[in-house]
């Protein structure tokens, strides 16, 4: 059926398809008691404006009843959520971001990084970081309003990707790739409505009541593999050097004093000669690498 529908990626949809890989809610009880997850559908649309705009103003909690409603909006794509809670319609707001994106990579992608940190579920059994990117390839693929030579930002390196490459790939950067994608749905030229016929075959109308996703995109979609990004200095950056870098000196090998015919090389290595008396020498080592010498007579060194 969803092929019968022209199916278009565009603020809202995106938003949509990016709601199902949310973290788990807290339950009634907890909301009962006062206790807040911060993973709300308004307060998910807030941080990807943030994304947008670093400084983006967060509105005061007296004014959460109206954010939720242009939200609503927003994820229904009747419109792009109005200029008051939410930069998605400030064209200063949009250039702004997509110089960035082109331009100062890194800065965004570390912004969409934290924005995933604090909201989506990734690397657990129910992958729905995997689910999220198969349907966002296959939305893009169907979406033949985008041409096939149309680029994406969504590699670690800052280089664009042509859609068809982009619906080729097997392994992608998971935060690069909403990068990219969220890139190219919000600087699009048309309005919000592109995508309500979308909208209303994913989260059929129930009558004022709210409209659960019901779609299956991305379900046959073939596997790809997720790589994720760490802004370096992050203490949970797996390839952080700040140790490494240490580990590395301590644990090398020792140089050959050797040339490669078996003689001495006294210009590429240097020779050690310790002499020390029958005088008792005592050394202490405190802490990983610094060596304190209590004690020692008739100590000799040549290099």
């Amino acid at each position: 059926m969803e092929n019968s529908v022209k199916l278009r990626l565009c603020g809202g949809t995106f938003f949509t398809l990016l709601l199902e890989a949310r973290k788990p809610q807290y339950g009634a009880r907890q909301h009962y008691s006062g206790q807040k997850d911060g993973l709300t559908e308004p307060e998910t649309l807030l941080g990807l404006a943030k994304v947008v705009v670093p400084d983006w103003k967060m509105p005061d909690a007296s004014m959460m009843d109206t954010v939720k409603g242009n939200t609503t909006n927003y994820k229904l794509c009747k419109d792009k959520g109005g200029r008051t809670y939410f930069p998605f319609s400030d064209r200063a707001a949009i250039r702004a971001f997509d110089g960035r994106v082109r331009g100062q990579y890194g800065e965004a992608l570390n912004a969409m990084w934290a924005f995933r940190d604090t909201f989506i579920d990734i690397k657990d059994s129910t992958k729905k970081d995997e689910s999220l990117v198969r349907a966002l390839v296959e939305l893009i693929n169907e979406d033949d309003s985008i041409d096939a030579e149309q680029l994406f930002y969504i590699s670690v390196d800052g280089m664009p990707v042509k859609k068809q490459d982009l619906v080729q790939k097997k392994r992608v950067c998971f935060e690069a790739f909403l990068l990219g994608v969220f890139h190219f749905a919000i600087t699009r030229k048309e309005a919000a409505t592109i995508g309500e016929e979308t909208i209303n075959l994913w989260c059929p109308s129930t009558g004022g009541g709210p409209r659960a996703y019901q779609g299956r995109m991305g379900e046959t979609w073939p596997e790809i593999a997720l790589d994720y990004h760490q802004p370096v200095g992050d203490p949970r950056h797996e390839n952080d050097t700040s140790d490494k870098a240490e580990a590395e000196i301590v644990d090398a090998e020792p140089v050959s004093d050797q040339t490669e015919e078996g003689q001495p090389d006294t210009e590429k290595t240097a020779t050690q000669q310790v002499v020390v008396n029958n005088n008792p020498t005592f050394f202490s080592q405190h802490g990983s690498n610094n060596i304190q010498v209590e004690k020692i007579e008739n100590l000799t060194i040549n290099w």
